[in-house]
């Protein structure tokens, strides 16, 4: 059995590894695959953009639709809003903390925009 250090280790070589490496070169060459902050919308080039994992998969290599781009100041914040939301959900849903905080803040950022829209086709 494994302690719990040498599976942080594992998780540590795994996710910031030469396979993360090459990984992220993968990622930002892809030509579909998004070149600007997921939450700002800052480019590359004005931003340091780094890729947010949404799960950390277990036994199998990470795919290109399980990150998302965000600079260092948006990452910083999805980072301490995952922490502080993970404890509050279901041992189900935790896996998956990344991705809800991720996109709860994307979808939250649309709702001025629709709320806009709906009162012009209300009018």
């Amino acid at each position: 059995m494994t302690s719990k250090y040498e599976s942080m280790a594992e998780w540590s070589a795994r996710t910031y590894g030469p396979e993360w490496v090459e990984f992220k070169r993968r990622y930002w060459a892809h030509p579909l695959t998004r070149k600007r902050c997921f939450w700002c919308r800052r480019p590359r080039g004005k931003a340091r953009l780094q890729l947010n994992h949404l799960t950390y998969p277990k036994g199998r290599a990470l795919r290109l639709w399980e990150v998302k781009p965000l600079c260092a100041r948006c990452h910083d914040f999805e980072t301490r809003l995952t922490r502080w939301i993970r404890p509050q959900l279901r041992a189900s849903q935790r896996a998956w903390a990344h991705a809800y905080v991720t996109y709860g803040i994307r979808w939250a950022g649309y709702l001025p925009l629709w709320a806009i829209c709906l009162l012009v086709l209300a009018r």
